[in-house]
């Protein structure tokens, strides 16, 4: 893989998580869902769950190829400027990753039935995420590297979050002749009412 390429997929994962935190943040009007049902309940709650999984590869896990200590040429000047950012040590950082690591090693890849579920509080990684994402576009990148891709991350993320307010508002309409498809072609014709 060219050096081009994994800067691509950088932004790629980087875009991926922050849409999938926008998403799951516009679900929520304070402490409750800004709609019903086991469905969105689901829905909601897998949007946290891959944001959380795509942060860990940018920045919790040292061992993906997609982690900032694997891509930027200098990594204490990522750091510090991330930190300073952030308005965090070194410590509180560390610790911010364990959290966030340990909901997706012990709630995400696995549950853990002797734990209790905490949910890591998402500021820390919406911001270091667009950092990273700007990071790479303005340090480590090129003109190629960002064809297609969102050149600012935090414009990126509010439109994202706008959009799924937008799905979240919709009513699901009645239709009185939908089409389901069913496995192996066959149709069926179903009234709503």
């Amino acid at each position: 893989m060219t050096r081009t390429q994994r800067l691509r997929r950088v932004l790629l994962v980087s875009s991926h998580c922050l849409r999938n935190f926008a998403y799951y943040r516009a679900g929520w009007s304070g402490r409750r869902l800004v709609r019903d049902g086991t469905f969105w309940t689901a829905v909601n709650s897998n949007f946290l769950d891959v944001g959380v999984l795509e942060w860990c590869k940018l920045l919790a896990d040292p061992k993906d190829p997609h982690c900032y200590a694997k891509i930027v040429a200098d990594v204490m000047l990522f750091e510090n400027d991330l930190f300073t950012l952030l308005r965090v040590t070194p410590e509180d950082w560390r610790r911010y990753r364990e959290a966030v690591r340990a909901y997706r090693d012990k709630f995400i890849a696995h549950l853990d039935s002797k734990l209790v579920m905490r949910i890591p509080k998402l500021d820390l990684a919406v911001k270091s995420v667009s950092f990273y994402h700007s990071y790479v576009v303005k340090t480590e990148g090129n003109a190629e590297v960002l064809l297609g891709m969102p050149p600012d991350p935090r414009q990126f993320y509010q439109a994202c979050r706008r959009d799924a307010a937008v799905g979240y508002a919709m009513r699901a309409e009645r239709q009185s002749n939908v089409r389901l498809e069913r496995p192996g072609g066959m149709r069926e014709r179903r009234n709503r009412e």
